[in-house]
């Protein structure tokens, strides 16, 4: 049919909608305004304000005052050159508020600032006296104003000469909060660079300043005495040991007060220990180790440790660390201090009568991921049992290890212990909840027995934690649900170590079916893939080919400590350890060494990597001597201005670690931390009064009835070593000096013996080995065999494994509903969110509008094809095609009607 073009223009403009101009206002306000409030804020309100030029109408003294201050790498001598200020310019716009910020900063240890941060310390937060007092009130400007309703450091205004000082603390206070908190991180980054380049714009001189914005500062190498004809092994070692020694005795002078604090808080001070291994537990620094038995007897002494354990309820990453922290290292380096076993009993025992019940599958489990001393939480939320409650009972494990708890509470521990870890291996069989056949989950809900959480459908992301924190200054509660908390694969190797170790001091091989597992799905998943390559992810996160390639690292430590616990007697994964380590020099050295192990690069070309590697430790360590000293502000954060840097100016310093070397002074090529494998401690090896260690040292075989070490010795040690590893029985040493390493002609089973020692069941043993200087290779052997142990070639015994529940089964799904919802997101994401609300407000209220004036039109569109309808019925049957269009225009109403 038809239309004729006045009917069509008709149609057409009857069927316009006509929106009224309220209507179109409001739906441009709603659609125009969130954008432009958002940019004028960000414009005007949250960008930081432009750097001011020089003041010119400033006095000459106070502008040389402040040049000096703000050009000092010392926050001690800034301090005092802002108090000169305060006192001949006391009218000066924001002196006080300086002041106030400067003299915290330089004197954070004063007795005062301690008592104020004590009293207002609550349970397990952030309440160190160097960024307690302001870890939760440093937000990007505006948000600031918004929520808490100042800016803190207490803002000195552009307008005031001051104000690139105050840059410069306000800059540098974002940098480390983003750094402990991790939140908001592009927006406080950016926020806190344009403070540090107005402050930099003002001070040039000052190289700290230059080292937040990628600059880095330069830390020259000691000039260390006698290094004779040293290889350069021995010397970058020891290069990197008088460096690592220079910052913790930084600490131990400068920042320890009497009560054994460093001044990041208790629960962050006891994480210290981590990063100076090598001075505690390979060359025994006296210095540092009293400080660390000071800081563990300071955290004993709170009331709240009173039953072996915080009686705070707290999730166990943070509620286990007073306990296991401040007890692990002591433990490992005197095992038999009776001050702390008395403590590993009573966290055995928590472990056995409050923390783990039985589930709804009739194993053991923990009850949830918070609990204390005293109560475990009932919050449905929490109710789940997570890899890393390992952590909570580090300490008895290892006491476990070596022997040293009580008859009757070992085989109460031990006993509770293997029903626990039946539990994850059974969970770890199935396939419930869409988890892959044999893969174990990081989380298992209580009681249920399922892989997850309550508050999540899937496996790999069980939440399982959910905190709250007050606003500052606000009777204002902000709680979320910590999703990616306890996320597969997090904590998994350390539950893979405590396996390892359980199948050896049981004799049992049902614990390392886990190992088993993740060789057979790695090698299998290889086969499925020959093309892929390790160093790219393989599809896409959270998928099962991603989950499978993944599995074996998580079991990776635990197949190398097995192999060492077992004293090699089990061959079943030396295949896997080849080809995981073939890249590694140090664990391919030992292994080789060790266990005869044959590795593709030959054993000098494993040695140049080797020293490679050594060197690189040390290149760590030739920058920024104040990121790790004077400029942290969170203990737990020493050794991580690296990371800042990097994300704030993308600069690219080395990471400052010596876990390589620790690595090399005991034989432990994993980490103490579970299962320990470390063999030897040196000490009197630091001269009094020195920073340098007297000798250099590389373990080449850690066994339970042989061991050796390379050795260089700069002045004549008599150097006394503690085995740690060596079963009971009689042993040969013998001391070779060697023109150079590695000599083919050397074995240690054909050195001449220079001395004898007896190792008494269970007990470390000390020997004393006079160097003599020069490079040596030091060989303990056990007089006889070796005693009968647990093997691990368990064979057919694991046989293929159990298959458990497939598909989502029951038990799976979300139990919980979260009341209190917070969605994690950037805050360029959430302005989108909010946008897109507003927006779809908007165009509802239009489309509402629209309606309403459309449903108008229609009636009047309607009344008038019946007037037409009458009109040309009157007039005679007319046009057709016009009373056809007429009639299809009516229906058509009608229907829409």
């Amino acid at each position: 049919m038809d239309i004729p073009s006045n009917r069509k223009a008709a149609l057409c403009r009857n069927w316009r909608i006509r929106m009224p101009k309220t209507c179109v206002a409001i739906f441009l306000a709603i659609i125009l305004v969130p954008p432009v409030t958002v940019y004028l804020l960000y414009r005007y309100s949250w960008s930081v304000p432009p750097c001011p030029g020089v003041f010119l109408n400033e006095e000459k003294d106070l502008h040389n005052l402040i040049l000096t201050a703000g050009n000092a790498n010392n926050d001690t001598y800034r301090n005092t050159v802002i108090e000169e200020m305060k006192a001949k310019y006391p009218d000066t716009e924001g002196i006080q508020a300086l002041w106030k910020t400067s003299v915290r900063y330089a004197d954070p240890g004063r007795a005062d600032f301690v008592q104020e941060m004590a009293a207002e310390a609550e349970g397990l937060g952030e309440t160190g006296y160097l960024g307690g007092y302001f870890w939760d009130i440093v937000w990007p400007r505006q948000l600031s104003k918004l929520i808490i309703g100042f800016i803190y450091p207490y803002e000195v205004m552009d307008s005031s000469p001051l104000y690139p000082l105050w840059c410069y603390y306000r800059g540098r206070m974002m940098g480390w909060c983003v750094l402990e908190n991790n939140i908001l991180e592009k927006w406080m980054y950016r926020e806190g660079n344009k403070y540090l380049e107005c402050a930099d714009r003002h001070f040039p001189d000052n190289e700290v300043l230059g080292m937040y914005l990628g600059e880095g500062k330069e830390w020259p190498d000691p000039t260390l005495s006698d290094p004779g004809a040293a290889p350069e092994w021995a010397i970058y070692q020891r290069l990197t040991m008088t460096k690592l020694k220079e910052v913790s005795d930084w600490w131990v002078d400068e920042r320890q007060i009497e009560n054994g604090e460093f001044g990041g808080g208790w629960n962050d001070d006891v994480e210290f220990w981590r990063q100076v291994l090598p001075l505690v537990l390979g060359f025994e620094d006296p210095k540092l180790l009293e400080a660390l038995r000071k800081l563990g007897r300071g955290v004993w002494d709170l009331e709240r440790m009173e039953h072996g354990f915080v009686d705070e309820l707290h999730d166990v990453e943070h509620s286990a660390e007073e306990s296991s922290d401040s007890m692990l290292l002591l433990m490992l380096s005197n095992i038999d201090d009776a001050e702390w076993l008395a403590n590993t009993e009573k966290i055995s025992n928590l472990f056995t009568d409050l923390w783990t019940a039985t589930n709804d599958k009739g194993l053991v489990a923990f009850q949830s991921t918070f609990f204390s001393s005293i109560e475990v939480s009932k919050d449905e939320r929490m109710m789940c049992d997570v890899a890393l409650n390992v952590r909570a009972i580090q300490p008895v494990l290892l006491a476990w290890q070596f022997g040293r708890l009580s008859s009757d509470v070992s085989a109460k521990f031990e006993e509770k212990l293997k029903s626990w870890l039946r539990n994850w291996i059974q969970v770890g069989q199935g396939a419930e909840c869409g988890k892959p056949l044999k893969v174990m989950p990081s989380a298992v809900r209580f009681p249920a027995g399922s892989p997850g959480g309550p508050l999540t459908s899937g496996w790999q992301m069980p939440g399982c934690k959910y905190v709250c924190m007050k606003i500052h200054g606000r009777d204002i509660e902000v709680c979320a649900n910590h999703a990616d908390a306890f996320t597969w694969p997090s904590a998994m190797p350390a539950l893979h170590e405590v396996m390892a170790l359980t199948a050896y001091k049981t004799k049992s091989c049902e614990f390392l079916r886990p190992l088993k597992d993740a060789v057979e799905i790695s090698a299998q998943f290889l086969l499925d893939n020959p093309d892929w390559d390790e160093r790219r992810e393989m599809g896409k996160e959270q998928s099962e080919d991603w989950v499978r390639s993944k599995t074996l690292k998580t079991a990776k430590s635990a197949i190398l400590k097995h192999k060492f616990l077992t004293d090699g007697a089990d061959v079943e994964y030396d295949s896997v350890l080849i080809k995981q380590y073939s890249d590694s020099p140090y664990e391919s050295l030992l292994l080789q060494n060790t266990f005869g192990l044959t590795f593709p690069s030959s054993p000098s070309d494993t040695f140049s990597s080797l020293i490679s590697q050594i060197e690189g430790t040390l290149s760590g360590f030739s920058h920024n001597f104040e990121s790790l000293t004077s400029e942290v502000r969170f203990t737990d954060r020493t050794f991580k201005f690296y990371k800042y840097a990097k994300k704030s100016t993308g600069a690219k310093y080395r990471s400052p670690s010596a876990q390589e070397i620790y690595k090399h002074l005991t034989g432990d090529i994993s980490s103490p931390f579970y299962a320990s494998i470390t063999c030897v401690t040196w000490s009197n090896v630091f001269p009094t009064s020195s920073l340098s260690p007297s000798i250099s040292a590389i373990v080449l075989s850690n066994g339970s009835t042989k061991f050796s070490s390379l050795m260089y010795d700069f002045r004549n040690t008599n150097v006394k070593a503690v085995f740690k590893r060596l079963e009971k029985g009689t042993y040969v040493t013998s001391i070779t000096h060697l023109d150079s390493y590695p000599n083919s002609d050397f074995n240690c089973d054909a050195t001449t013996t220079t001395g004898t020692f007896t190792v008494v069941e269970g007990s470390w043993s000390e020997f004393y080995f006079q160097l003599g200087g020069g490079l040596s290779v030091i060989c303990v052997e056990k007089v006889g065999g070796g005693e009968e142990k647990f093997e691990g070639n368990c064979g057919e015994e694991l046989g293929g494994g159990g298959g458990g529940g497939g598909g989502k089964g029951e038990g799976c799904e979300a139990t919980v509903e979260d009341l209190l919802p917070i969605i994690e997101m950037t805050v360029v994401e959430f302005c989108f969110a909010v946008f897109g609300v507003v927006v779809g407000v908007g165009v509802l209220v239009g489309i509402c509008c629209a309606e309403r004036v459309g449903n108008s039109d229609r009636r009047i569109w309607q009344e008038r094809g019946v007037e037409e309808e009458q009109k040309t019925g009157t007039e005679g049957e007319g046009d057709n095609e016009s009373d056809e269009f007429l009639q299809i225009s009516i229906k058509y109403n009608e229907r829409k009607l």
